[in-house]
């Protein structure tokens, strides 16, 4: 994790620096489409480390969905007293599985 927001750190850098260059006036045509396609590079750099760390959290998101499920099991199984808190838990998980769900869909089109 720690590398890969160094690393995006470092594509900023980059792409503010490729910008500065962008606004000077004296540039040529050649230059500025050089200038371009380096940008254009660093955005889908920029894009497919942001997609990578959506895509760990899923992995995390799942993890934690699943915990929650066998504790919630475990705690209306546990006392009628904890009813009400199970079903609390059962609306946590759904909540937590339906942004799995819309994250791992705008993985797939490819909006993230």
């Amino acid at each position: 994790n720690d590398l890969k927001i160094k690393t995006l750190e470092q594509v900023h850098n980059a792409m503010d620096a490729v910008e500065e260059q962008r606004a000077d006036s004296s540039l040529k045509s050649s230059e500025k489409q050089v200038l371009e396609d380096v940008s254009v590079s660093l955005r889908n750099i920029e894009r497919s480390i942001i997609r990578e760390k959506e895509q760990d959290m899923v992995a995390l998101l799942q993890n934690d969905a699943e915990g929650l499920k066998d504790l919630t099991e475990k705690i209306k199984q546990a006392s009628k007293k904890f009813e009400g808190l199970a079903v609390i838990l059962g609306k946590a998980c759904q909540v937590v599985e339906g942004l799995i769900k819309i994250i791992t869909t705008t993985i797939g089109v490819g909006l993230i």
